[in-house]
């Protein structure tokens, strides 16, 4: 694989749609696939200038081959009619809400595995209307970071990308707690958690705060299903899905960088706010 124009992680079984560039002799070819080339091995006889999709074989350590699936007929084709190509090719309803999901992905060049398309546009199916933009949102920042699609990993990223602050939340759910009259065991040590983190002096010290947010993360795990009230279980379940979504957006690797971002709630006597922290550090050669 050549040095790409701009990174391109190729992972095995992904499906990336390429130009042909040029032909080499031995099945090579160089390939143009978004804004990166690569020299590939291929598997089957293809024609020079004309687009193809392809399944990426192999790694960047191992060299990458790419199996032809289904050439695309004609150069000139809109961007929606590669959509519908593509999920042709999977063997998907080309309805709005797939289109719409599959536009972005080819818009942002990130490569995707049929299994990946397959249970996206299953959640897809039972999202109303409404929920539809953040739920494609969160489908593609799940698949930018390689993580699973499933509803639980997409209901979480989309409450850790909400707007309202996490100490509002906090706030709503201790109030509620407080009109809850018959509390079982899990709900009590989760009121008391949640007084005595609202109630506590400022304390900057992060470590702590971190744990404190871990600690009431368990409290809400436990307490989640001794409850049939639906308000409370829908504010408690928004928070363990906010708190897991955090966990997976939180660190991001931009080549030899690592960033790790952190939303810590401060409860202060006039006034209550969210504190972000942001650690950036670079890797280093252990020798």
């Amino acid at each position: 694989m050549s040095q790409p124009q701009k990174q391109l992680l190729l992972k095995e079984n992904q499906i990336v749609m390429g130009q042909v560039l040029k032909l080499f002799p031995e099945q090579k070819a160089l390939i143009q696939v978004g804004s990166s080339k690569l020299i590939a091995q291929l598997e089957t006889s293809i024609n020079p200038f004309e687009k193809y999709w392809f399944r990426v074989k192999g790694t960047e350590q191992q060299g990458v081959s790419l199996k032809m699936m289904k050439q695309l007929e004609g150069n000139n084709k809109s961007q929606q009619s590669v959509a519908i190509d593509l999920l042709s090719l999977f063997q998907q309803r080309s309805s709005k809400e797939n289109v719409m999901l599959v536009n972005k992905l080819l818009n942002e060049n990130i490569p995707i595995t049929k299994e990946q398309v397959v249970a996206a546009t299953e959640i897809l199916k039972h999202t109303s209307k409404k929920e539809m933009p953040n739920v494609v949102n969160a489908i593609i920042s799940s698949m930018k970071k390689q993580l699973p699609i499933t509803i639980g990993v997409v209901k979480s990223i989309i409450e850790a990308q909400t707007s309202i602050p996490l100490v509002k939340q906090i706030d709503q759910l201790f109030h509620t707690l407080q009109h809850e009259k018959h509390q079982s065991k899990a709900m009590k040590q989760l009121t008391e958690f949640l007084f005595h983190l609202i109630q506590k002096p400022i304390d900057f010290h992060i470590g702590k705060n971190m744990k404190e947010l871990m600690s009431l993360k368990q409290l809400l795990i436990g307490a989640k299903n001794d409850t049939s009230q639906p308000l409370l279980r829908e504010q408690i379940d928004q928070l363990i899905h906010r708190f897991h979504g955090q966990s997976l957006l939180q660190q991001q690797v931009i080549g030899p960088t690592l960033h790790v971002i952190t939303q810590i709630p401060f409860f202060m006597p006039n006034h209550q706010t969210d504190l972000m922290i942001q650690w950036q550090g670079k890797k280093t050669r252990r020798w």
